[in-house]
């Protein structure tokens, strides 16, 4: 079913019909390599027999509070707009979140420190999203050849490391409002910028695949100057992709990625990316 479809459906029965996700999905559990450890994920497939492309839709990091809270991050927006374009959808919970639960092991150490560990924190997030990119090739109906990371906040930022971690078999990452350090008072002004900028440098001497940088206007945790640095970093390291700098949304850019009036603001330079890597039809 067509997102535009799903929106005229959720217009006919009520803004209830607008949260849910009208496509066959299946809880799974994803094994992480030299562990006895596995990650709660759910699949979430268009109609047809395929195979799909797949994008692995990584979610943010919270409180400790609130990281349980996570459950399986499925949020019917984005995923919907995925599976318009085409893509299955695998969507990890990374060590310490929601239904995965265990250990929270992409701690920066805080914004007190002189120098955060930035580097590790999206190492250690990398290593569970590489765990789902080796889970790729398991899941029916997926093109395992196709895979594009998607990524919120901590999950973009984690998906910019785990493409470092495993190039060549990543097409393409799509980091939205991606970084560490952010602070919700700060208004935009994330600490120690320059720290991860150095992290973005390592990481890039191994990426293949070309990223997106969409970041809003009033991102309350990550500024436009902030995000210009870091995409700097990305492209003096030999890095290809785009930045765009998104108009301002609601109070706080920073959740336009899930957000229903968000999707028709994000998708045209997503759908322009795509296109200018040949991931998705120019038709489309």
């Amino acid at each position: 079913m067509k997102y535009s479809a799903v929106i005229a459906l959720c217009l006919l029965l009520g803004l209830a019909g607008c949260n849910k996700i009208p496509h066959e999905q299946q809880s799974v559990s994803i094994p992480v390599p030299g562990t006895d450890l596995s990650l709660a994920g759910t699949v979430i497939w268009p109609e047809g027999e395929g195979p799909f492309p797949l994008a692995i839709l990584n979610h943010g990091t919270s409180s400790a509070a609130n990281r349980a809270k996570f459950n399986y991050w499925r949020k019917p927006h984005v995923v919907n707009a995925l599976i318009e374009r085409g893509f299955a959808v695998l969507i990890p919970m990374r060590r310490g979140f929601g239904a995965t639960g265990g250990e929270y092991r992409a701690t920066t150490d805080g914004c007190a420190v002189e120098h955060p560990n930035f580097y590790e924190a999206g190492i250690k997030a990398g290593e569970d999203i590489v765990a789902a990119i080796n889970f790729a090739p398991t899941i029916a109906r997926v093109n395992s050849d196709r895979i594009i990371l998607v990524g919120h906040s901590a999950g973009g930022y984690g998906a910019i490391a785990a493409a470092s971690m495993v190039p060549g078999k990543v097409a393409a990452v799509a980091n939205f409002g991606g970084g560490r350090g952010g602070r919700y008072n700060a208004w935009g002004e994330p600490c120690h910028p320059k720290v991860l900028a150095e992290a973005i440098t390592r990481y890039t001497q191994s990426i293949t695949a070309p990223v997106l940088w969409y970041y809003a206007e009033n991102d309350r945790f990550f500024s436009p100057k902030a995000a210009t640095q870091w995409f700097d970093a990305y492209t003096a390291a030999g890095g290809k992709g785009a930045l765009v700098i998104g108009p301002a949304f609601k109070d706080n850019g920073h959740s336009i990625l899930m957000a229903k009036d968000g999707i028709p603001i994000w998708t045209p330079s997503f759908d322009q990316f795509l296109k200018q890597y040949g991931l998705i039809n120019s038709s489309q």
